[in-house]
């Protein structure tokens, strides 16, 4: 399925320069056959693992170590007009955040 992205949409990929965190990606494109299912892994400085954020996915994470330096790439202009929030302990979910 084609997915027609809004133009204020990103691409992310993100990644774990110290610490550890438990990173999440959250199908948000309503007409997906995917819709509100996540994308779940543990990013760390030991693995050097990323995990990329596709446009029409909602992203949230959580530190698992003492602290983090989290950083991300993205691939569009940030418009903060067009954010938005989802509670992180919705239940229609089911998100495990490791805590």
């Amino acid at each position: 399925m084609h997915y027609q992205s809004k133009p204020y949409e990103e691409d992310k990929i993100v990644l774990c320069l110290k610490g550890k965190v438990f990173d999440v990606a959250l199908d948000i494109r309503k007409k997906s056959s995917s819709f509100l299912k996540t994308d779940t892994i543990i990013l760390s400085e030991e693995k050097k693992n990323m995990h990329l954020i596709p446009r029409g996915f909602a992203h949230g994470f959580v530190v698992l170590s003492d602290f983090a330096i989290f950083a991300y790439k993205v691939d569009n202009l940030y418009s903060p007009e067009h954010e938005r929030g989802i509670a992180f302990d919705d239940d229609n979910l089911g998100i495990d955040w490791q805590l």
